[in-house]
């Protein structure tokens, strides 16, 4: 009898990891009971110490090992994408937890549309989500879906991206955050009309989050300085005599001190004062 000839996937998710062991399994579980099966699962692991990587080889996973003094969040996902074999990629962080067993689909679905870039699904936090992240997500991730829409922003969290796009310019590995928007604001201003270039939300593709400050208050934090900076409470602007805002990338360069522990308390007060510039 001929040997079966496995089929090439038509979806890689990649997933970047350190010391992930409390969440790891509930994604890859929820990845199972996915209807959506023609996969495969790359996890990029950046050092964890705890067991993480005893996890992940009770799965059908291809692991991959960035150095941490290599590591950027561009830098992890780059290398992660560069080992998939299919043209769609599914980015998913290690602390988040599909909701429906159609996740995959519906974060896929949007890249049918052959004008779409990529696609990021809605996201909400859990019990312990602080009540005004809870507000920031409730703002950023509309419950309605909107392909396209009329804005560049987006969260590698829990997102589909085509490979063919980017393979033409991969994610920014200079960046201490931010990556995500970055890459879309460059799709967004790609110019051709058959050219992949705008995003969209795909409401219906929820994760819940486990997010700490540490987590969220750098690249939410940063978005909503831009988000405040484009409504023209900021001044800055790119050349003389006005001109665009400064994107979030030029806002996040240099900004690797909001990484640092010592900085966790004024993010979490800065994150509710954000919030209201947006809401105002």
């Amino acid at each position: 009898m001929p040997a079966k000839v496995r089929q090439a996937p038509r979806v890689s998710i990649v997933i970047r990891a350190f010391n992930e062991e409390k969440h790891l399994g509930n994604l890859l579980d929820a990845i199972k009971r996915q209807s959506f099966k023609n996969y495969e699962i790359i996890l990029v692991d950046s050092g964890s110490t705890d067991r993480t990587l005893a996890i992940a080889s009770r799965y059908p996973v291809k692991v991959l090992h960035i150095k941490p003094s290599d590591f950027t969040f561009g830098r992890s996902l780059n290398l992660g994408i560069r080992h998939a074999q299919a043209p769609s990629v599914v980015l998913a962080s290690a602390h988040v937890y599909p909701v429906y067993p159609d996740w995959m689909e519906r974060l896929l679905d949007p890249l049918q549309d052959p004008a779409i870039a990529l696609a990021y699904g809605k996201q909400r936090g859990n019990s312990t989500t602080r009540f005004s992240e809870q507000q920031i997500f409730a703002k950023l991730y509309p419950p309605v879906s909107a392909i396209p829409q009329g804005r560049a922003f987006c969260n590698n969290a829990n997102v589909a991206i085509r490979r063919d796009l980017w393979m033409q310019r991969p994610y920014d590995e200079d960046l201490s955050g931010l990556e995500d928007l970055e890459w879309a604001m460059w799709a967004r201003g790609q110019g051709g009309r058959f050219t992949p270039r705008w995003a969209g939300l795909a409401a219906g593709a929820g994760v819940l989050v486990d997010y700490q400050v540490g987590f969220l208050g750098p690249p939410l934090f940063g978005y909503l300085l831009w988000a405040a900076h484009r409504r023209g409470r900021e001044s800055a602007t790119r050349g003389a005599g006005g001109g665009e805002p400064v994107a979030p990338a030029a806002i996040c360069r240099g900004s690797a001190a909001w990484t640092r522990p010592a900085y966790g308390f004024a993010l979490g007060a800065a994150l509710p004062l954000g919030a209201l510039l947006l809401y105002h």
